[in-house]
């Protein structure tokens, strides 16, 4: 499909697919027709691995490398000892594992439990009861949101509670919260993050989204720096004057342009790494930034116990 927008259908520009798994696949089809591909929804370290072949490849999203470490800091910060991690088998959880468990380790945290599951896994109860079993004090899990809802609903149904409880995507994302219910996701942690009180260009992205979304909520996973990556996209196409491929990417390559996430430039690898926040957290009705540092919009707190049953 890709290539056939490219060789047939001439089309001037694509974007990307959604899922870190597709990301890496469709890169190296962009750069071997020299077209750009800006990564959205996605991010690995194995792309790091390949990035110095794809020239035409920009990486947008914080990942794994750059959330772990907070997480863990995080983590032992409300005073975690012991750690369930499970994760879906594919690209995004099997690498959030091989780098989140050396991280844990770092800050003295035991990793009592690692396991995996099929991607299409329609219960998820075992892997909770067996964390309950072990007596660890955060759950863990790598996923996507539709295995991120299942496993919290699951958590409450059967009143399997943790002190810390994490969902690497998902938790960022309104449906998740309409999904679960604003009451059960206080206190769950995902990736992400950002929110109005990050910065006044957050802030003004937020109330644009509000005008033409009226009644509908951000979500605060990578939306922001999606947006900002499309702000800097057009002012390269702007500056170079031309649709040339070759031209525009120069560009991206080497500008620095304001965008609502605030002075937007690419490293000499070509990723991102001006992000507002790497892990949130549900604070009365606010996914705050928790991580250690200047980013930090509110401390991380214990979960508390999922509500009761009516």
């Amino acid at each position: 499909m890709l290539e056939k927008l490219i060789l047939e259908d001439k089309v001037d520009f694509v974007f990307p697919p959604w899922g870190t798994a597709f990301l890496y696949a469709a890169g190296p089809i962009a750069n071997k027709h020299n077209y750009i591909m800006i990564g959205a929804a996605g991010g690995a370290v194995r792309l790091e691995e390949i990035m110095p072949d794809l020239p035409y490849f920009f990486q947008v999203l914080n990942y794994s490398r750059d959330q772990m470490p907070a997480l863990a800091q995080i983590l032992a910060e409300i005073g975690v000892k012991t750690v369930a991690v499970v994760h879906h088998e594919d690209l995004h959880g099997v690498e959030y594992a091989e780098v989140g468990v050396p991280e844990f380790k770092k800050v003295g945290i035991d990793v009592k439990l690692l396991k995996s599951f099929p991607l299409g896994t329609k219960d998820l109860s075992p892997l909770l009861k067996e964390a309950k079993s072990l007596g660890v004090d955060a759950f863990v899990a790598f996923v996507y949101p539709e295995e991120g809802i299942l496993v919290t609903q699951q958590a409450v149904e059967l009143g399997i509670d943790f002190k810390a409880f994490f969902v690497s995507v998902g938790p960022a994302f309104p449906f998740f919260v309409q999904a679960v219910g604003k009451d059960v996701s206080e206190g769950i942690m995902g990736g992400g993050a950002w929110n109005v009180k990050s910065s006044e260009g957050a802030k003004q992205f937020a109330d644009l989204f509000h005008k033409y979304y009226p009644g509908e909520e951000c979500n605060y996973w990578g939306e922001l720096y999606f947006y900002s990556s499309l702000q800097h996209f057009q002012q390269d196409i702007e500056e170079a004057g031309t649709l040339d491929q070759s031209k525009i990417r120069e560009l991206l390559a080497t500008k620095t342009y304001n965008t609502f996430t605030g002075p937007f430039k690419y490293d000499p690898d070509r990723f991102f790494r001006g992000h507002l926040g790497q892990i949130g957290q549900w604070q009365k009705g606010i996914f705050e930034v928790v991580d250690p540092g200047e980013h930090r919009t509110a401390a991380p707190i214990v979960k508390p116990a999922w509500p009761k049953k009516q």
